[in-house]
């Protein structure tokens, strides 16, 4: 009776010790990253979680997602709203996003020389203040010249320690100006443009660690995959008038008829 009851007691502090086992696991395998609570002019509110092996975006302005992993890094887009995602590469959608005019923007932002470099704190992180500068010269019909400065004030975060393809992806996500991925993740860029109008082009409003669901990186099951970053944004219910517009803009794609030409197959 004796040996029955010691093992009893044995069972019991082994059940209750594993109960408290995985009743903290999830806590201590959740992956802590850092989340930034981020405005940009040209993509409104942003929620960014860093993680050593991808950035995700959750852009509450528009209602999507988007996810640059490894290994490969390749861009994917979804949205919860329409089901339905899209993917390339990232070379792929740096060229493709050339016929944005904020990314012509930011090409045009390119030449931009650093003038002076300095460390201050933002946000409670350390990060490199660059003051940057371009000088413009634009040729008139009279033949003469008209001569035109721009400014910015770059704020880079050193303090995440994460790989290059993170700073490449933000940068050209929110449109500024390419600087060296080496040089950390862009916190906040301030434009003077030729005529002295100030554009706070991307500003973070809050850093913070928390824990991060690897699962939003993955596009969720039965999502449909669509051909465009367009369509993927609608829904079956609005998508025949963004084809019929596309179809009235581009004549070269309907048929000698004026119906729209058939889908050349691949």
């Amino acid at each position: 009776m004796q040996s029955y009851n010691c093992f009893s007691i044995a069972f019991s502090f082994v059940l209750a010790a594993a109960l408290t086992l995985f009743s903290v696991l999830p806590a201590v395998c959740a992956e802590q990253v850092f989340k930034l609570t981020q405005q940009s002019c040209t993509r409104g509110k942003m929620i960014v979680y860093l993680t050593p092996k991808a950035v995700y975006v959750d852009c509450v302005a528009r209602g999507y997602c988007v996810v640059c992993k490894a290994p490969d890094w390749r861009v994917t887009m979804y949205s919860p709203k329409s089901k339905r995602f899209y993917e390339e590469s990232a070379a792929t959608w740096k060229n493709r996003s050339q016929v944005n005019i904020m990314d012509l923007l930011a090409a045009r932002m390119s030449g931009m020389k650093v003038q002076k470099v300095q460390q201050q704190s933002f946000l409670k992180h350390k990060v490199t203040l660059m003051r940057m500068k371009q000088d413009f010269v634009a040729h008139l019909r009279d033949s003469g010249e008209r001569h035109s400065t721009e400014y910015g004030t770059y704020y880079i975060c050193n303090d995440f320690n994460l790989p290059s393809q993170c700073s490449d992806f933000m940068v050209w996500f929110f449109k500024l100006p390419p600087v060296a991925p080496a040089q950390g993740i862009p916190l906040r860029f301030i434009h003077v443009d030729f005529a002295q109008n100030t554009y706070n082009r991307l500003n973070t409003l809050s850093i913070e660690k928390v824990d991060f669901d690897s699962k939003k990186l993955i596009v969720p099951a039965g999502y449909e995959r669509t051909s465009s970053e367009a369509m993927m944004l609608l829904d079956k219910s609005n998508e025949g008038a963004l084809e019929e517009l596309w179809d009235v803009r581009t004549p070269s794609l309907r048929s000698e008829d004026g119906k729209s030409a058939p889908a050349k197959k691949p």
